[in-house]
């Protein structure tokens, strides 16, 4: 029998271009920030094909590439499939739980924290659930729905939440934390953004070279007054910090991979730029130390991770603790958490007291705050989870 690689039906042959066209868009949509389109394009241009190449099999066109769209498809579902079970809650490695009793919430405290899609204020704890914010207290009662606007980050300071609105070309909003008095602060598609009290510092986001000359660093007060540039140039800039009158932040070298970075740091009045440490970049600031890493690839996602801090008239540098084949991590209260392999680590920011707090299956480590951390499963739910990964909540 002789065997055929190339569909012989109009049917075949079309089921095989929307599964290419399936994967190309998948793939560009995956590794590259030039265009974006709703998540739900990709599975129906996928199962299009599945359906022309089965209808293709039975009607005889049966080569090779007629099999290829159904394969394809047949991906597709195993992948929805395994969202679908993760999104429930099925078969993880804590028991997801609707609400929580006051033994379980514990007491959270009076801190403000951002994450950058979840904030935490007055027993709150503020989230952004497909494109909208909602709001819940601790023990995961009473879910509200902030606003109906689109949000891709938002930053709680004082009464108000700051907030790019994803359908306004990530323009900077603000509202109260009730969700009323919409107020539009900048025209400037932000890249990052911090609030230090009557200011919020932003670079604009860029993603070609042309951009980024026209970019840089600017301040503006919290009622859209007073636009100050404050850098005339660079390379997209991210992770703002203000330490006294000093503004930290990483100077990626290229803006379309944000890894390489150079740590440097400005005067809030926009003079005394310099170099703080090569090749390195910001993440936490506590007391008068600027805590720093270097990175550098081990393959297969992995980092070796050196810390590193800095004091604020850079008169004391030192390292503190070099860890392997990590691939994610976070700063809390003078912790370092961090993933390598299963469950969830921490060591002291001295490099002692190091030690595994669980063993639960960790796909991206959002944030930690006091004895919770938010993490998220790949393309799929969000998850609120005790340290000691014995409980857990969905955001949604």
């Amino acid at each position: 029998m002789r065997i055929r690689f190339l569909p012989q039906s109009g049917l075949g042959k079309f089921a095989v271009v929307l599964s290419i066209i399936f994967i190309i868009l998948f793939a560009q949509q995956i590794l590259t920030d030039y265009f974006h389109l709703p998540g739900v394009i990709f599975p129906v241009i996928g199962v299009a094909g599945f359906i022309a190449g089965i209808i293709a099999i039975v009607n005889k066109d049966r080569s090779v590439g007629t099999f290829f769209p159904v394969l394809v498809g047949l991906g597709i579902f195993i992948v929805i499939a395994a969202i679908g079970i993760s999104s429930l809650g099925l078969f993880k490695d804590f028991d997801v739980k609707d609400s929580l009793n006051a033994e379980e919430t514990g007491d959270i405290g009076n801190e403000v924290v951002n994450f950058g899609s979840i904030s935490q204020k007055d027993g709150w704890i503020y989230y952004i659930y497909k494109d909208n914010l909602y709001k819940r207290k601790p023990d995961w009662t009473e879910k509200t729905k902030v606003s109906e606007s689109k949000m891709a980050r938002i930053y709680i300071s004082g009464d108000w939440i700051y907030f790019q609105d994803s359908w306004d070309g990530g323009n900077l909003f603000k509202m109260k934390t009730d969700g009323t008095g919409h107020i539009k602060i900048s025209d400037d598609q932000i890249g990052s953004f911090t609030v230090s009290g009557q200011w919020i510092f932003y670079n604009p986001k860029k993603t070609t070279e042309e951009e980024a000359a026209g970019g840089g660093l600017y301040k503006i007060r919290v009622d859209g007054t007073e636009k100050v540039k404050l850098l005339d140039e660079g390379w997209d800039l991210g992770n703002l910090k203000i330490l006294g009158d000093w503004i930290y932040y990483n100077e990626y070298e290229t803006a379309q991979v944000r890894v390489k970075s150079n740590l440097y740091r400005i005067k809030t009045d926009g003079t005394e730029k310099s170099l703080v440490v090569k090749d390195a970049g910001i993440e936490y600031i506590s007391g008068d130390w600027v805590y720093y890493v270097i990175r550098s690839d081990e393959g297969k996602g992995l980092e070796k991770i050196t810390i590193c801090r800095i004091n604020g008239d850079e008169t004391e540098k030192s390292e503190i603790v070099t860890l392997n084949e990590i691939y994610g991590f976070w700063f809390d209260h003078d912790w370092f958490y961090f993933t390598s392999g299963k469950g969830l680590s921490r060591i002291k920011l001295d490099g002692t007291g190091k030690e595994k707090l669980n063993d639960v299956n960790i796909w991206a480590l959002e944030g930690v705050s006091g004895n919770w951390m938010y993490i998220s499963d790949y393309a799929g739910p969000r998850f609120r989870v005790k340290l000691d990964g014995s409980i857990g909540t969905r955001l949604n």
